[in-house]
Parts: structure tokens; C-alpha cells; sequence
């Protein structure tokens, strides 16, 4: 996907003065990220024991992401524990979400800060 924690405000814009991934996630923000979009730290420490701490703050954005559109229909734990279930089972493709997420926010205006 060629992802650049840069891009994290540009592609997750619920982030904008929540989080600063500028420099990338820390051993700290899976459970940050966590604790901001409704998700229990066990989903998150299943998820970093799974896919790893920048794996999974990738997956929490897109979680966050989805929750602030209102695009989750159950909660965002229960859509972490199909994110970890699909790991597991090997059909995880994020770097798919990101490429979608880029066209997403290819066509929306940028809004000055």
C-alpha cells in the first residue's frame, strides 16, 4: 500500500487533534486508539499479539474511521474481533482498505486547519 503514517489525518481524518501518528504508533497507541472508538484494550492486545502494534493501529484507524461515518453496524469491538478472526484465518488484506481509503479521500475537498 505504500502507507506513510503521514497520511493518517489526510486518510482517518476522525484523528484531526485526537492523535498524532506523524512519526508512527508507539507500544502506547493501539490502546489509545482503542479507548477514543469504543474498542475493549483485550480486542487490542489480541490484535497486537496477532498482527502487531502497527498492524493493528492501522486497523483501529480504519475501525475509528468506519464508526465516525456510522458505517459499523454492531459496535466497533465486535468489527476489531472480525478484524483479529480475519487475521487469523489468513483474509486480512489492509493494505486493500488503505488503497480504497486514498480514492476515498482523492475526491473530497481538503478542508484548511
Amino acid at each position: 500500500s505504500g502507507f506513510s503514517w503521514r497520511e493518517t489525518s489526510w486518510l482517518f481524518p476522525f484523528t484531526h487533534d485526537l492523535i498524532n501518528l506523524r512519526h508512527g504508533p508507539t507500544r502506547s497507541t493501539p490502546h489509545e486508539l482503542a479507548r477514543l472508538i469504543g474498542v475493549s484494550n483485550n480486542i487490542a492486545d489480541a490484535s497486537v499479539a496477532a498482527l502487531g502494534i502497527a498492524a493493528t493501529t492501522l486497523c483501529l484507524l480504519i475501525t475509528g474511521q468506519l464508526v465516525a461515518e456510522s458505517k459499523i453496524h454492531k459496535s466497533a469491538d465486535a468489527y476489531m474481533r472480525g478484524i483479529v478472526r480475519k487475521a487469523a484465518d489468513g483474509d486480512l488484506n489492509i493494505g486493500h482498505t488503505v488503497f480504497a481509503r486514498r480514492r476515498t479521500a482523492e475526491h473530497k475537498p481538503l478542508v484548511a486547519c
